[in-house]
């Protein structure tokens, strides 16, 4: 609830706010996951992504990708990245996306972007959708 209210007080269009408020409530969870996580829960977890448990490895490239609980480590985030959205997890596609848009431990390179935002967008997961829509406006 908060975070829709952060988001609305910014004048933001409703497309912008929904990804935005996105964006916050995954930024909680992870500061959540720091607080109440111990590092047993963490080994449980690296096991899981270890085994191929793709929202486990996912939750662990977004915490490098954060810095939440690891160094902050964009290298590993697309690696673990990677080993979900081979398994056509969404979220880890988009976050690929992201990565590639913004030249976060890559290299900046908007048509890779665009290929990830796609496929997460395919796969279900709208802010990917949004985001292809953002990119597709700022060509024209």
């Amino acid at each position: 609830m908060q975070a829709a209210v952060v988001a609305q007080n910014l004048h933001l269009q409703p497309v912008e706010r929904e990804a935005m408020n996105l964006q916050l409530l995954f930024i909680l969870s992870l500061l959540w996951l720091a607080a109440c996580t111990t590092t047993d829960d963490i080994e449980k977890l690296r096991k899981a992504a270890m085994k191929g448990d793709a929202r486990s490895q996912y939750i662990i490239g977004a915490m490098y990708e954060n810095g939440t609980w690891f160094k902050k480590d964009y290298t590993e985030a697309r690696r673990w990245f990677l080993l979900a959205s081979e398994q056509g997890y969404a979220q880890a596609e988009y976050e690929l996306g992201l990565m590639h848009q913004f030249g976060l431990g890559v290299r900046q390179d908007r048509q890779e972007a665009e290929t990830r935002f796609r496929k997460a967008c395919a796969g279900g997961f709208r802010p990917a959708c949004d985001a292809l829509r953002r990119m597709n406006d700022r060509k024209e």
